[in-house]
Order: C-alpha cells, then structure tokens, then sequence
C-alpha cells in the first residue's frame, strides 16, 4: 500500500515546528475556524504520537482509525485531506500575520471597511505618533542590515527593494491622510493636523523624486484637494493624472481618487458654480465609459440615482434613458426594480411628460423614507407645473405630516418643511394671478423671493423655487 511519504500534505506538516504543529491542532479544534470534526480528528491522527512517521501511514489505515466499520472510500480520504490542506493555509496565514508589520494597516483598513470611524482616527494618530522613534531605530539598525543584505543579494536587486518598499510607504501614507482629513470633515470633528503635516513634509523634503510615480502623485493631489490651500489648482492636476493613468490603478485606488473629483466638483456646484455641475456630469461620464463605475461589480444605488438626477439637470435625456437601462442589472437585486422605475419617473418629470411621470410613479415601492420623500417631492412639483392646486394642497398636508411622523428617520425634516411652506406660498400668490394687477402680482413674488433668500432656516430645492419665481415675472 503506498504511504504518505512523498504527498503534499505530509511535505507541508513537516514543515511546521514541533511548537507550530501544537498551535495547528488548536487551530483546526478551534469550532471558529473549522466546524469539520472528521477534519480534526485527520489533524489529531497525523499530527499525534507518533508525529510525522509518514512511511508508515496510508490512507486506508486513516480510514480504519476515522470511520471504523466503514467500507474504505478513498475519494471521501481525499476530500478530508484538501480540507486540511485548506485550513493549513489559513493557519499560516493567520499565524505570521499577527507578526507582521503589516498587521496594524490591515486592521486599519478593517476598521474602515466596518465603519469604525473614530476608531480608526485614534489608531492611526497613536500609530503616527510614534512613526518618529521607530524610524530613529531603523535608522540605527539600517547600516547593519544593509551591510548584511549585500553580502547576499545583488545590490541593483537590494537598491530596487528598498525604492519599493519606500513607494509603498508613501502611498500608505498619503491614502491614511486622505481618510483621516475625509473622516474629520465628515464626522465634524477635529484632527492633530501634525500627522498630515508630516507625512506631506516628508514627501515634499526627502522624497520630492517620488512625485514622478503617477501612483504617489495621485494620493498627493487627492490630499491636496481635500486639504490643501490651493484646492483647484490640486483639483485640476488629481483629475489630469487620473485621466492620463486611469487603467493602471486598482479598484481602491480609482475608487479613492474620483470620490474626491466629484466631491470637490459637488461642493462647487453648491456655491452656485454651473461649470462644475457639467464637469461633474461629464467625469461621471467618463468613469462609466471606462466602467470604474462597478465596485466589486455592482453600481451603488446612491451613485445611480445621482449621475441621473444629474444629467436630467444637464438636459441629456436620452443620455439618462441609457445610462438607467444598461445599469440597472448592475444594481443589487433587491433595489433593482424600485431604483429603476423611480429614476424612469424623474426622467419623465424633467422632460415634462406629468403624467407618465405619474403613471410610473404608482410603480415605486416605498422601501425606505428616502424613497417615499422624493417621490412625493416630484409629485408636489407636478401638480404646481399642472397648477393642480387642490390635489397640490392635499399632496402638502400629507408631505407635512409624513415629514412629522419621521423626523428622526435621517431625512433633512426642517429643509423640507421649510420648502413645503414656500412652495404653498408660491401657489397662493399663482391663484391670484387672475384676480390681482400685474404689479401686485410682481410685488407678491419678490416678497416672497426676498423671504426665501433671507430665511434663517435651509431651504430644500431653493433653486427651483427661485426659478419658478423667475418664471412667473418673466410671464407678465
């Protein structure tokens, strides 16, 4: 019978000191990482006295000592054994990783992937602030390990390690910085500016060569923009070097470096800028023609309402129609139809085609607040353009107590109410229209356009509700 002598998993355990085959047997018992019993009991007769005696073990003597009474099944043998081999990678990988120096980033990045904001603030100031001390150490220890190095490695191959090892540190870096400046804006809270500060110093007075690596560059800018004085000049460099290198970047990368174009182009808009609200559009546009869009091969829910949302703004329809029919299989199955069907409604409500808007509208499936709020704010919108004033005066009584109802729910309660009052407003003084002079009626709107403008509170959708104003004075 032939023995395990020469197999792959005899050869691997072998490997394993006597101290790291006890750890392997903790770890294959352990129910967290394996939940096969027949797996451990396999571990237990390899590893266990006597060890490793594997010119004595054959597979059908494991079947007798596992599955005593059973008639030997080599494919079940095999199977038991791949499973091993399974957990063996796991083991190492989990063993030498709470080694590592690594281990701390990889736990960053964990924390951010859960969420764990103001976790991840504090671990990586605590880890900057003693980048110092470590690297005064290394600094010690660098010439004797170099001078060992070069004993046994090619110096060209020691110098390109070394230029490596570097690059990756800088972009580590800058990546951290940019999350860290990110958090703190988001989470309003307030950050030790010293870490960012270093690492671009460092960068900027040790390392200025490294600018030229399109990678090390695109971090540099990215923090630039969120961070820096001069955030359009960074800008405009960020979006040069993602447009000049967009197909050598990894997923994390592209998805770091546009999030912080269309944000800077978003915060612009908003101060009333229309260039950005084009540009924003159009780089949308290029990243779907590149499909940089897909994370993990899905299309956020958010993303594909807002590069809709923003191309009816820009007018480009049948661009919109498009972009909602080849994406939607790109959403997650569960938001799928809803997402799609409500998006067709806005854009038939931006063409002002009202009643197929409507007509779809009745297809949405009000999964969340989120939905249910801005499907009733395009109805709210179309029965003021089909001057419904009745059903308009109903759909804001129920907007109203909607908003009521769910004013913890995360939606923007006081922006809306604000704007449910304005527009209510704004459509008295349109029934008046009729019964009123033509200078009253212009007096009735600037009133209300110089109450708008001057009120304390936000109000949701202000630009429309300018807009319209403007529409009616333009009317007389």
């Amino acid at each position: 019978m032939k023995t395990l002598q020469k197999s792959k998993i005899a050869r691997q355990l072998s490997c394993l000191s006597t101290k790291d085959q006890q750890h392997f047997l903790l770890f294959v018992n352990s129910p967290y990482f394996n939940t096969n019993q027949s797996t451990a009991d396999l571990a237990s007769y390899l590893l266990g006295p006597p060890c490793c005696n594997w010119g004595t073990i054959t597979k059908q003597g494991i079947s007798r000592a596992l599955f005593r009474g059973e008639v030997y099944n080599e494919s079940k043998i095999n199977a038991l054994m791949t499973k091993l081999m399974a957990l063996l990678r796991r083991f190492v990988l989990h063993h030498q990783l709470e080694e590592s120096p690594l281990a701390k980033e990889l736990i960053l990045k964990n924390m951010l992937g859960y969420g764990m904001h103001d976790w991840f603030a504090q671990e990586y100031q605590k880890m900057s602030d003693t980048q110092a001390e470590r690297q005064l150490k290394l600094n010690e220890q660098q010439i004797h390990w170099l001078d060992d190095l070069e004993k046994a490695v090619p110096s060209e191959l020691l110098v390109e390690n070394i230029q490596l090892a570097t690059q990756t540190y800088f972009k580590n870096s800058l990546e951290y910085a940019c999350t860290l400046v990110q958090i703190a804006q988001t989470t309003q809270t307030t950050i030790d500016t010293k870490v960012v500060t270093r690492i671009h110093d460092q960068l900027i007075d040790q390392w200025p060569e490294l600018l030229k690596i399109p990678l090390i560059k695109l971090y540099y800018y990215n923090l630039k923009v969120i961070w820096g004085q001069e955030r359009e000049a960074a800008y405009q460099q960020l979006k040069q070097v993602f447009y000049d290198h967009t197909n050598q970047w990894e997923e994390r990368d592209l998805f770091n470096a546009y999030r912080s174009i269309i944000n800077f182009c978003v915060r612009k808009t908003n101060t009333g800028d229309k260039y950005f609200q084009r540009e924003t559009l159009r780089i949308y546009q290029f990243i779907i023609q590149k499909k940089h869009i897909l994370k993990n091969g899905q299309i956020k829910q958010v993303t594909y309402n807002n590069v809709i949302s923003l191309a009816c703004l820009e007018k480009e329809f049948a661009w919109a129609k498009e972009f909602a029919e080849d994406f939607k299989s790109f959403l997650a199955p569960e938001v799928q139809k809803n997402a799609y069907f409500f998006n067709s409604m806005n854009i038939l409500y931006h063409e002002k085609d009202y009643s197929s808007s409507l007509g779809i509208m009745q297809k949405v499936n009000f999964t969340s607040v989120q939905y249910q709020a801005k499907t009733k704010i395009i109805q709210l919108k179309i029965y003021y353009e089909l001057a419904e004033w009745l059903l308009l005066d109903a759909a804001l009584n129920s907007f109203r107590l909607f908003l009521l109802r769910t004013k913890k729910s995360g939606l923007h309660s006081d922006q809306l109410l604000v704007f449910i009052r304005f527009l209510r407003q704004l459509a008295k003084i349109r029934e008046k229209k009729n019964i009123v002079t033509d200078t009253k009626y212009l007096r009735l709107l600037a009133a209300l356009k110089t109450k708008i403008t001057a009120s304390p509170k936000t109000t949701f959708d202000q630009r429309w509700l300018l807009l319209k104003i403007g529409e009616q004075g333009a009317f007389i």
